[in-house]
């Protein structure tokens, strides 16, 4: 993408998990926020990098489909105020379907890659009190 930079990465608290945070920042007046949006989604945190290698490994190995994995969300108007959502959760008259995943890279472990993810999982059952042991 022309003329698209992104600054230092700095940290942002969102409750229990703490997230890397990029602002971007862009002279090219031609470019819609729709446009912008699309150029950036999938970040390195949905998908990986570089992008097209991690999504074949995807499609290789998840076997599953991601649904409502992730996405972006937010004020697409001149200024363009945005976020990507890492976790989501879907309601069905059976039940709650949560979405969240790891940043999995050659140094991951397993089992903390799991714990991670359950943490993050557990933000949102109790964003919505869910308790796992009713």
């Amino acid at each position: 993408m022309e003329r698209l930079a992104g600054d230092k990465q700095t940290t942002f608290n969102a409750g229990p998990v703490e997230h890397l945070l990029t602002w971007v920042n862009t002279n090219n007046h031609t470019l819609d926020s729709k446009s912008l949006a699309e150029e950036l989604h999938p970040t390195p945190a949905i998908c990986g990098s570089p992008a097209e290698k991690a999504q074949e490994l995807i499609a290789q190995y998840e076997g599953y489909d991601r649904s409502l994995y992730a996405g972006y969300f937010g004020l697409f108007e001149q200024q363009v105020h945005a976020t990507v959502l890492l976790r989501s959760m879907q309601w069905f008259t059976s039940g709650v379907q949560f979405y969240a995943g790891g940043g999995i890279t050659k140094d991951s472990v397993p089992l903390d890659e799991w714990m991670e993810t359950e943490h993050k999982i557990s933000a949102l059952k109790e964003l919505i009190q869910i308790d796992d042991n009713r």
